[in-house]
């Protein structure tokens, strides 16, 4: 190519580049904590047309910008057709951003899209080769490219992100209000954040509709109107991870439960702080309400009309039937309890002028008893004590060594507590609510001389708050039915004691038969009055609204809002007392304009039921899986139709396609090792060496003996250097299994023999057990040593000396040796610990307990092995990944089918991972794959395995002569 059109070309890439530029400012916007992120969506509209300045023999200024960018160079056709571009783009963009486009090609061909982004320096300096001319290609690619991957919030989201920059535009921290008290230690704290509407999914756009606002942006000088969404985020710190991971779970389980905040999903990021480095939390996404219970007390007037306290009490019903929707839950086709455990003003949110219930984060859930002939309890701890029932009063005066066991009826007596507060709030107002607290206060301080406020003396409700509520009844408005008929029910039938308390279910009974018999009542009021009233009250919310800054998109199918009335001209008064009055801002009503078409309110209901996009899977529906990121990165991109939901510990999770070979399972290797004796033979070192050279087709795929001596290959590769440790479940109820058991530890160890060079060891669950039948590490072991250990381990099935299983203390301490040695100079050898058990576990009294076991150490392993929950300035954010190294692995084997130990193995195995812990746990029935028992827990391929269909043992096997 001669100089003139190189020439030509270069001055047409410099034109659409500077264009680029422009149109990238214009999308580029600066978050809460002061990181650049680009809307590359509104790039790649702006490029897709032509501008002025565009030559017709380009398609539109992003063809312009892919051709230029190579022909400014080099005469030959660019490397890059157009129509392979849009996979490509951010990765297109972020080189333009360091003038390198026509290296496009480099990423296509390692087959990094912009899906990839952000991707790591280590993986960008092995695939793309930097141009010799180009100093430090490498460093500024990987720090221009989190400008173009903002993280994208989306219904059903459960990602970690490391590299990606949070787009708040607004971070703003909300403060509960308190009664006057002062801020407390809580495990996270409540932020309200703007995201702009371009980074909010679809179907989180159509669910949180009236999430949606009109903010006036500047950008470089130029005022434009913009859409953003507005949600809750709560916030913890990294050390705050298990208190995290029980709310996400829970919130899991309730996500779909009307009257509750509606659940988004969940997100692991790191924000810049003041100092310049990077910190780790962990975020939960909720439904954004306006206010809480006590701040609604303190903004708004007290209803007053028929309709109106009609329909205050009408909502408060609501939390009523919230309660009772979640006390009884059905997941995967079994009934579960739920106790919400911090009932309170706080956790009761107006959102759209319906009242919500939120925060389970002290919730707990247990499988609901078969024997139901006494309320169903369980250990609660936590909540607040205000509003704690008398019965959980002993977890205080303890200092939280003591959980008391407690049936749901707790719950009712902290609704009856909050109703006895919107009694109050009805008929004395706001200056009732600050009395009534004082009151109580008095009243605890009086009677034991401490400072505490509970609506109970230790055992039952303080005879002050019967008081209080016959002070009340004196003091109801005409217009009032129904607050009376409330405090009777409190004061009979919910601030009692426990027997003698409703459930929730019974409440909203109650209160669906007052409504029915209430009827209506007769007013004197003329029409023209009740009109004048409702639109003071309106123009005042739509005051309150201005003031706040933000506008709420019209919405089609909403009534049209009312508009700004003009303002009445000022009064003058002659006394400055009554013009300091006058100038107080009159304050909403509660629940005046609720149902009045084009009522601010109604305006902010979405336009599509909350309920309308379920993500509860049930039985026989398919629950699609996160692709496997090629890369391995612990910040893959998921490649998912629809999204992925937020899997309960009940919800099914679907296998794969069908495996590509049948079963070895340990019975067909055992009874060919019978003929041998059960010796260990360095000649029959492989389970491969079974098998004749004649292939069989199974379902299309022929299943070879080189094909299982690869699977032999990687045994070997994978257990180099790890100690195999085998924890043996002699609970009574194994008993049945002792047999089954004993024979195949015998195949396992079998096989084991001269991997573990310093020799594998075997423990027991019963702490009573005999204390030779431990094997302890030893490099010249025979398969004799864990017989005998099995014999002398048996379960105790004599009546009176039954042994109920817990597995936690000793898996414990197992773990605990490897993190002991971790800590110290020497580095320790990998596990991977082979538990045989029936699953059933009876002596573990919490349902979750081992789950809750499981995840904190999870999360120490990390945290031991570098993946830091803190960067500094300047330090490289790519740690090891626990989920590939594997430092410390557990394989479950299960002996029986009881149904619900099925299902609690199955959880340990397949949910953690979609709570954010890397996957180092497997499950295997003990028919099942000898293979998967020792690869499920280590290699990703084999855990995905479904439970092969078993193959007995025919002709296929045989012994090689000696």
């Amino acid at each position: 190519m001669s100089r003139e059109p190189r020439s030509r070309f270069s001055q047409e890439y410099e034109i659409a580049h500077r264009e680029f530029q422009t149109i990238r400012r214009q999308h580029t916007r600066i978050s809460h904590c002061g990181q650049e992120f680009v809307l590359a969506d509104r790039v790649t509209e702006g490029l897709k047309k032509r501008s002025a300045t565009c030559p017709n023999t380009y398609d539109n200024d992003l063809d312009r910008l892919g051709q230029t960018a190579y022909l400014r160079r080099n005469p030959a056709p660019p490397y890059m057709k157009k129509e392979e571009y849009d996979r490509y783009l951010l990765i297109f963009y972020t080189l333009l951003d360091i003038q390198a486009p026509y290296l496009i090609h480099q990423f296509r061909d390692s087959g990094l899209n912009s899906d990839f982004l952000p991707i790591k320096l280590e993986e960008l300096r092995d695939n793309i080769k930097a141009p010799d001319d180009f100093n430090n290609f490498h460093e500024q690619f990987y720090e221009k490219q989190s400008a173009w991957c903002p993280i994208k919030l989306e219904l059903g989201m459960h990602r970690k992100f490391k590299y990606s920059v949070s787009p708040f535009l607004q971070k703003v921290k909300m403060e509960p209000y308190r009664d006057g008290a002062g801020a407390r230690d809580n495990n996270a704290k409540l932020y309200t954040i703007e995201v702009p509407e371009e980074l909010v999914g679809p179907n989180l756009r159509k669910k949180m509709a009236s999430a949606k606002i009109e903010r006036l942006e500047n950008i470089g000088g130029r005022q434009f109107k913009s859409l953003r969404y507005r949600f809750a985020m709560k916030q913890f710190e990294s050390h705050r991870y298990p208190q995290f991971n029980n709310e996400t779970r829970m919130l899991t389980n309730l996500e779909n439960n009307e009257g509750m905040i509606q659940y988004v999903g969940w997100f692991r990021n790191y924000e810049v702080d003041q100092e310049g480095g990077k910190k780790e939390y962990w975020n939960i996404l909720l439904e954004l309400a306006d206010f809480d219970f006590y701040t609604a007390i303190r903004k708004e007037s007290p209803p007053i009309s028929f309709e109106e306290i009609h329909g205050f009490w009408s909502t408060m019903s609501e939390i009523a039937a919230a309660l009772a929707s979640i006390h009884k839950v059905t997941l995967g086709g079994k009934d579960y309890l739920t106790w919400h455990g911090d009932i309170k003003p706080e956790n009761i949110l107006r959102v759209n002028d319906s009242f919500k219930l939120a925060d389970p984060g002290e919730a707990s859930m247990s499988l609901k008893s078969q024997d139901m002939s006494r309320p169903q309890r369980t250990a609660m701890f936590g909540g607040t004590r205000t509003y704690a029932a008398p019965e959980k009063e002993i977890y205080w005066e303890h200092n939280g060594k003591k959980t008391p066991q407690v049936d749901q009826t707790i719950d009712v007596w902290s609704l009856g507590c909050v109703f006895s507060i919107a009694a109050t709030y009805v008929v004395l107002g706001t200056q009732g609510v600050l009395i009534y607290n004082h009151l109580r206060r008095q009243a605890i301080h009086d009677a034991n001389g401490t400072i505490g406020d509970t609506f109970h003396d230790g055992s039952c409700v303080l005879s002050q708050i019967t008081n209080w509520h016959n002070y009340l009844r004196e003091a109801v408005r005409k217009t009032d039915a129904f607050s009376a008929a409330v405090l009777d029910m409190v004061d009979d039938h919910m601030l009692v004691e426990k027997d003698n308390r409703w459930t929730a279910t019974k409440v909203c009974s109650w209160f669906t038969e007052m409504f029915q018999t209430a009827g209506s009542m007769d007013t004197t009021v003329p029409n023209e009055l009740q009109e004048i009233l409702l639109s003071i009250n309106d123009q005042v919310e739509l005051k309150y609204e201005q003031h706040s800054g933000i506008k709420r998109p019209d919405n089609e199918d909403a009534p049209k809002r009312p508009k700004a009335a003009d303002s009445l001209p000022e009064l003058e008064s002659e006394f400055k007392s009554r013009q300091q009055l006058l100038e107080q801002d009159i304050l909403p009503t509660a629940q005046r304009s609720q149902n009045r078409p084009g009522s601010i309110r109604q305006s902010r209901r979405p336009s599509s039921s909350i309920g309308t996009l379920s993500r509860t899977a049930t039985k026989s529906q398919y629950v699609a899986e996160p692709s496997v990121d090629p890369r391995g990165a612990s910040d893959s991109r998921y490649s998912i139709q629809g999204h992925v939901p937020a899997t309960s510990s009940n919800q099914l999770l679907q296998p794969p396609a069908s495996p590509n070979r049948k079963s070895v399972t340990a019975w067909m290797v055992r009874q060919e090792l019978k003929k041998k004796g059960m010796v260990w033979n360095p000649r029959l070192r492989s389970f491969s060496s079974f098998l004749k050279s004649q292939p069989t087709t199974m379902k299309g795929k022929t299943a070879t003996t080189p094909e299982l001596a690869a699977l032999d290959s990687k045994l070997e590769r994978e257990f180099k250097n790890r100690d195999i440790v085998y924890l043996v479940d002699n609970g009574s109820s194994m008993a049945n299994h002792w047999e089954e058991a004993t024979h195949l530890l015998e195949v396992l160890v079998w096989r084991s023999l001269g991997y573990d060079d310093n020799g594998m060891e075997l423990y027991f669950t019963d702490p009573d057990t005999d204390p030779s039948a431990k094997v302890k590490e030893s490099r010249n072991q025979t398969l004799k040593e864990f017989t005998d250990a099995m014999k002398a381990a048996e379960p105790k099935t004599r009546r009176g000396s039954e042994v109920l299983t817990t597995i936690q203390p000793e898996l414990e301490r197992i773990i605990n040796q490897y993190s002991r040695a971790k800590a110290s100079k020497t580095e320790p050898r990998k596990k991977t610990i082979i538990v045989l058990t029936d699953g059933i576990w009876k002596g573990m009294h919490n349902e979750f307990t081992l789950d809750t076991y499981l995840m904190s150490t999870l999360y120490t392993l990390r945290d031991s092995h570098g993946d830091l929950a803190y960067y500094e300035r300047g330090q490289s954010t790519g740690p090891c990944d626990i989920a590939e190294i594997r430092p410390v692995t557990i394989q479950f084997v299960q002996f029986g089918d009881d149904p619900r130990a099925a299902n609690r193995l199955r959880r340990l195995d397949d949910d953690l991972k979609f709570l954010g812990y890397p996957d180092l746990i497997d499950t295997e029935g003990a028919s099942g794959d000898i293979f998967k028992m020792f690869l499920g827990s280590l290699c990703q391929d084999e855990d995905l395995n479904p439970r092969a269909t078993i193959i007995h043992a025919s002709t296929n096997l045989t012994i090689p002569p000696n």
